[in-house]
Order: structure tokens, then sequence, then C-alpha cells
């Protein structure tokens, strides 16, 4: 800082022109070299996490994407029918709703073979029941619930255009056999399986019988299983992501095929984005994510919905919109998921998704309690409160990596119930479709993942925008105390140039003389 000497020989502390100009110059300097570090480093950064994330043998990526650390629960709550007399005289049912009956899950991929840029390999999924997340004193091996007979209304259906002979003869087996349209079941029965006594008498009596007869019927699996335990979810091909960090983890086939066959339309048949665990890195609110949805043999999409906070980490908060369960006759993008026929929005017959059966149980997956689904859904039963909180599928991804840090993926399975003439045992039960359970699968993750995740990848860009906003202060607090110099300069200037104009008009009034000749 240079001094500047006054009229009278004293030193000011004003800084001059030069001095002021270099402030100024490093103040800009400063300030682009803050907003060009922030394009450029954060760019390299994010290219060193795409790097990392590609799957490749035995890297940290491909260890956590083999066997997830993050845990996994799968909850139900059941649907207990309190009035099931009441509904048999046509009257709706009643649903009280009992759980969350929890299991933590377990789903190591197996079988795993890496090909150029595609790997594939066979999810095993496992369930064991976890008493601390589930509701207080539920036990799924004692707790009952009163439920549809699940046998009783599949061959019901099964032959309800069929002759009076054949609904008589289908009538008195329920009989012989005391079967009623409800009936109570134990929680662990309804969920994971049961033998049922009237597919168990069918094939003992199809196994006595001579080969030739034998043939000609159909065996029928005895088991009445509506989620499977320490099953394969069947043999997918997913990207690397090397050749396009876009398609990471993209599902390519499943089950041997790079499309389904089970739905009307090329469209409905197309396997689109991930399983929902990992999505390509940067992504934005305004993308659209895709996830292969296998329970329902087709892919959902999730768009943005808001933007929170999990474990300390920010996230994109994405959900299913309404538009994705309208049916055919309101959304044509969803005309080929109607089966025999189109049926309300936010219902979907998952009949055609289930392994090839002589008798096909009239499934049907829905949102829990109706959730974004047609009225008429649910003013058929009594019961139910859908809302967005509860009910709602959702998935928050944090945005630099793509992983999805907290998820529930909610489905209810539901049981489509008619009055069949001939058969006494279905009353007068209206045509409706009866919630049985809905299930909620969460992963959330853990403290010890959310801070690896933090100081070893997110805390790289905090730094250096700690760096790139310091430069951007610094630079900007430079320009201004040039600016405040710089009118500092000015005002003294001024003061200067008008004391030498007094000076001068002083020492001309001492030249004149006192008296005029």
């Amino acid at each position: 800082m240079a001094g500047v000497t006054s009229r009278r020989g004293k030193p000011t502390c004003v800084v001059g022109g030069k001095t002021i100009a270099v402030l100024f110059i490093v103040g800009i300097l400063l300030v682009v070299a803050g907003v060009t570090l922030f394009f450029v480093m954060d760019r390299v950064i994010q290219n060193k996490i795409n790097e990392k994330l590609i799957l490749k043998p035995g890297t940290e990526a491909s260890k956590q994407w083999q066997d997830p650390a993050v845990p996994i629960y799968l909850q139900f709550f059941m649907f207990d029918i309190a009035n099931p007399m009441e509904t048999m005289q046509g009257e709706r049912p009643y649903l009280v709703q009992k759980g969350p009956y929890s299991y933590r899950e377990h789903r190591p991929k197996k079988n795993i073979t890496w090909n150029s840029k595609t790997v594939t390999y066979n999810e095993k999924m496992s369930f064991i029941f976890d008493a601390e997340t589930s509701c207080d004193s539920c036990d799924p091996f004692t707790d009952k619930v009163t439920t549809v007979n699940i046998p009783l209304v599949t061959l019901s259906e099964a032959v309800a255009n069929s002759s009076s002979i054949e609904r008589n003869f289908v009538s008195a087996v329920f009989d012989g056999f005391h079967e009623t349209l409800f009936t109570p079941r134990r929680v662990h029965d309804l969920i994971w399986g049961y033998p049922d006594p009237i597919f168990e008498a069918y094939n003992k009596l199809r196994k006595d019988l001579p080969p030739f007869l034998r043939k000609k019927l159909p065996e029928i699996n005895p088991i009445i299983a509506l989620q499977q335990n320490n099953s394969f979810d069947g043999v997918t091909s997913v990207s690397t992501g090397e050749n396009d960090i876009n398609s990471l983890v993209h599902i390519l086939s499943w089950k041997g095929q790079t499309e389904l066959k089970v739905w009307n339309t090329s469209y409905a048949n197309m396997l689109n984005g991930t399983d929902g665990s990992q999505f390509a890195p940067e992504t934005s609110s305004d993308d659209t994510l895709y996830v292969f949805v296998n329970q329902l043999c087709r892919s959902l999409y999730l768009t943005h919905d808001s933007k929170i906070e999990v474990q300390g980490i920010k996230a994109i908060q994405f959900s299913v919109p309404a538009k994705a369960f309208q049916n055919g006759t309101i959304n044509p993008d969803n005309k080929g998921f109607c089966t025999s026929k189109c049926y309300p929005s936010g219902i979907l017959d998952i009949g055609v998704c289930q392994p090839p059966s002589p008798v096909a149980i009239p499934l049907f997956i829905s949102a829990p309690h109706f959730y974004l689904g047609a009225k008429s859904l649910l003013e058929a039963v009594d019961g139910l409160s859908p809302n967005k909180e509860e009910h709602g599928t959702v998935l928050n991804v944090e945005p630099h990596t793509g992983i999805s840090i907290k998820s529930s993926k909610r489905l209810q399975i539901n049981v489509k119930i008619e009055h069949v003439d001939l058969i006494p045992q279905t009353g007068k039960v209206k045509k409706m479709f009866v919630p049985v359970f809905y299930i909620n699968e969460t992963a959330t993750i853990d403290k010890a993942s959310a801070d690896k995740l933090k100081s070893e990848v997110l805390s790289k860009f905090t730094i250096v925008h700690g760096i790139e906003l310091g430069l951007v202060l610094l630079g900007a607090l430079l320009i201004i105390i040039a600016f405040i110099l710089l009118i500092i300069h000015i005002a003294h200037n001024r003061k200067l140039k008008k004391g030498r104009e007094m000076l001068l008009v002083n020492e001309d009034s001492e030249r004149r003389p006192l008296l005029s000749p």
C-alpha cells in the first residue's frame, strides 16, 4: 500500500491506482478460478466415481452388488375378514389389518458368470422371521386370520362355465371336505404355503388310476403358497456399465428371455430398467427411473417426487405415478396388460405370471389398500384407508452414485371372488377383489455404510466445493475492497484538486495590492 503526500507535506494512507488495479484483477481471477473449478473438479470426481461403479470381478462395487450389505426387510400386513357370514349374504367384507409380520431378507447372487460387458447370475432369496421389527406379540406360527379359501375360489372359477353336472360334482367335493368360501388360516401357512386336502386327495386318486387314465388327468401341485422361500429368482443378465455407464445393471434378459411373452403388446413385454437397488450415476430430478418387478412380470416407472435426507445423505425421492396403474382404456400404453379383459385401474392380473398349472389361481396385484386404484375397488370393501405415506412405492436415490439408499416397494395380493351358480359354497357373494395381505419390502442404508459413502465418496465433493467457495468469496472480497479503495482514491483526488484550486485562489489574492491606485 503506497502512501500519498498531502499539499502540506504530510503523508496520507491512500492506496494508489496500481494497487487497486492489482486487487481488482486478482479478485476477478480468484472468482473465475472458483467457478471454473466447480465444473472441472466436479467432472473429474464424477468420472472417478463412474469408473468405480462399473461391475468387474473383485471390485468393491461388485462385492456390494453380489451380496448387499444394506439390511432388507419384507413385512407382511394381513387382512382378517371380520364378517364372513355377512359377506356370504352379499354384504361388503370388513377388513381388519394385522401386522407387520417382518422377515429379514437375504438375496445373494449365485452362479455368477462374467461375460464381455455383461454379467449373468441367479439370485437366491431367503427369509427369516424377525420378531424385533414385527408388531408386538406377532407370531406367524400361532396367529390366524379369516381369509378367502383360495382352492375353493380357484376350482369354482375353473368350472364356472362348465356343465351343471361338473359344477354339482365340484360342489359335492367341497361338501365332502367341509370347505367354505372363507376359512381361518395360520399367517405362516397363508404366506409360505400349506398342502390343500382337496388337491392332495385328487393327486392320490390320480396315482391309483390305470396309466392310460392317469395320463389324461394333469397333476396338480397341492401346495398353495403366495410367497416362495429359499428359492431362486431366475437366471438374469445385466449390463456391467463398461460400455455405457448409463446402462449400469440394466436388465438385459430374465429366465433366458430378452422380452417377456406373457402380455399382449411388445411395450408391455419389455424388460426395462434395473432391479431398483442401483441406477445410472448422475441421477437428476428430471429422470424417469425404470424398475423391473419380477412379482408383476412387468416394468414400472417412477418420477421425481421430492428431495429428502437419509442418514445425512441428500437424496432424490421417486415414486410410482397414478398413470402407471391406469388401465388400457384410460392409458393406451397399458392396453397390453389387459388379459382376458381390461380390469379397473389399479389392479393387475398376475395369473399369467404364475408357473403353468391346470388350475390358475385368480390372483391380482394392486397397491396396498387399492391406493391409486379405481374407486370401485375401494367401495367394494370396508376397512381400508389408502394414503401415499403408507401405501405408495418410493425410491430415494443418491444422485452422484445412483444408489438407492432408502426404498419401499409395496404390493397387495388380492383374490377375485364371485358367485357361481350351482355351487352354494359361493353364497350370494358379490363380485369383488378381496385383499389377502400386502407387502412392504424396505431397504435402508445403515449408519456404517452411510458413513463410508460420505467419507470415501461424497466428502470429496464437500472439500472441493469448500475450496471453490473459498476462492469465490476471497475473490469477491478483494473486488469489494478494490471498489472501496477506488472510491476513497477518487474522493481523495477530488479533495486534493479542490485544495489546489483553493491554493491558487489564495495565492492570486495575495499578489493583488490592498489599495487600488
